[in-house]
């Protein structure tokens, strides 16, 4: 896993780590649960191989989009800026989906 600084509307900062089970398990476009995600007893998650989630081995900035996470197992996905947040617990799942309508074009 990894730890992410997120700020709230006052600017104040908190940490929280990220496990990778969690991440892989996440949707990297709305930040939703997946139903075979790691974590649910099920397969490789998201992206996955199907036989776990594989460490966290690099994350890196992609614009003003979100991170790309390198895995153990060779798999790479971008998740942008609340599908991580959700992943930490710090946006509530009515927060997240309003944000992937707009980032989908439907506040346009």
């Amino acid at each position: 896993g990894f730890v992410v600084r997120l700020f709230d509307a006052q600017g104040a900062a908190t940490q929280v780590r990220v496990a990778t089970e969690r991440l892989r398990g996440t949707c990297p476009r709305t930040g939703a649960q997946l139903e075979d995600a790691p974590d649910a007893g099920g397969g490789g998650g998201c992206g996955g191989s199907g036989d776990g989630a594989g460490a966290t081995e690099t994350v890196t900035k992609k614009g003003n989009y979100g991170y790309a996470v390198d895995y153990s197992d060779k798999a790479t996905i971008i998740y942008n800026f609340y599908s991580i947040a959700r992943a930490a617990g710090a946006v509530t799942e009515a927060e997240a989906e309003a944000a992937a309508w707009e980032q989908a074009g439907g506040g346009v």
